[in-house]
């Protein structure tokens, strides 16, 4: 679409393709709406985003698992 969105994620399919899986779209989802953001962000424009994010994107189900991050709870961002 027109929608600011839309652009994003078509300007981003003109150069490379999105992949994504279940679980990072689920954080994402949880971590934008989230009370602190709620004053620098658009929900509707949020929502809409990640709705044509998740219809858009390669959908991908990791199959292993590595632990390589300080952090072990970023390590799926890796699998």
């Amino acid at each position: 679409g027109n929608s600011p969105p839309g652009l994003v994620v078509r300007q981003a399919l003109e150069t490379a393709q999105i992949i994504i899986s279940p679980r990072i779209l689920a954080e994402l989802r949880e971590v934008v709406g989230r009370p602190k953001l709620r004053a620098f962000i658009n929900p509707a424009l949020v929502a809409e985003f990640l709705d044509i994010l998740s219809t858009t994107a390669n959908l991908v189900h990791p199959t292993t698992a590595i632990k390589v991050c300080r952090d072990p709870d970023d390590d799926h961002v890796l699998s």
